[in-house]
């Protein structure tokens, strides 16, 4: 090696030239060159261990990261399933009340819209007659039988022109009784009831009281509903 100060040849490595003194600076790489040499030919190694201790965190880091993220796909997924099943029972449990709303259906007959009471003679000796809406009456029960729109309007056709062997055919259509229908139909007319219907005069009130079995009517689809009405007596003769 040549002292740049001098051209004096001084040895390698040399720090300052040993003939003027001089500082000797040195190529970065021939330093290098010249501690791998005298490290046998090895790499210099790191101090204090420390970028291998570095590596190994950030090794462990990204470990615990994949971790994570596997675990909160993982949830995620789940969430998204049991989601899923929830949304799936709920419209399973919406349907099923539903169908079972729709086989229970009954159509409500209010008894209270189809009567009225007519009242005859002279003030303080009139009586009372109840006066069924019969037409009315049979054409709403009618109209709320279990059964097919096509079968109900057949019925009410037949019914209008008396051919009952017709209705009692649609009936059993139908897996109903034309018999029990009647008599159903009986009981609630004939056992409805007026709690007066002599000596009355003008501004007295009488009530009409219904009777009726629900578990009869349950049979064909349908629901009576309406326990009294009250009227007014009016219209006797002074």
């Amino acid at each position: 090696m040549i002292c740049k100060n001098c051209n004096a040849e001084i040895a390698e490595g040399s720090k300052f030239c040993i003939k003027c003194g001089a500082k000797v600076e040195q190529d970065v790489q021939t330093v290098q060159q010249n501690q791998t040499v005298n490290n046998g030919g090895q790499q210099p190694q790191a101090q204090s261990g420390q970028p291998s201790q570095a590596n190994a965190a950030m090794d462990k880091v990204n470990e615990v990261k994949d971790q994570v993220v596997n675990t909160v796909q993982s949830w995620d997924d789940n969430q998204k399933k049991k989601a899923l099943i929830g949304a799936g029972i709920a419209a399973a449990v919406v349907l099923l009340i539903v169908i079972v709303a729709f086989a229970n259906r009954k159509t409500k007959i209010d008894l209270r819209d189809y009567v009225d009471v007519e009242f005859y003679g002279e003030d303080g000796k009139g009586t009372a007659e109840i006066d069924w809406k019969d037409k009315k009456l049979l054409k709403a029960v009618v109209e709320g039988l279990d059964m097919k729109k096509k079968d109900r309007e057949d019925v009410w056709d037949a019914l209008r022109d008396a051919d009952y062997s017709e209705v009692e055919d649609i009936f059993d259509d139908n897996d109903l009784d034309w018999d029990d229908f009647q008599e159903m139909m009986d009981d609630v007319i004939n056992d409805t009831e007026l709690d007066e219907d002599k000596h009355l005069e003008n501004g007295d009130k009488v009530v009409v009281t219904f009777d009726y079995d629900n578990k009869d009517a349950k049979e064909f689809g349908l629901k009576f509903k309406g326990k009294s009405k009250k009227f007014k007596v009016e219209g006797l003769d002074d």
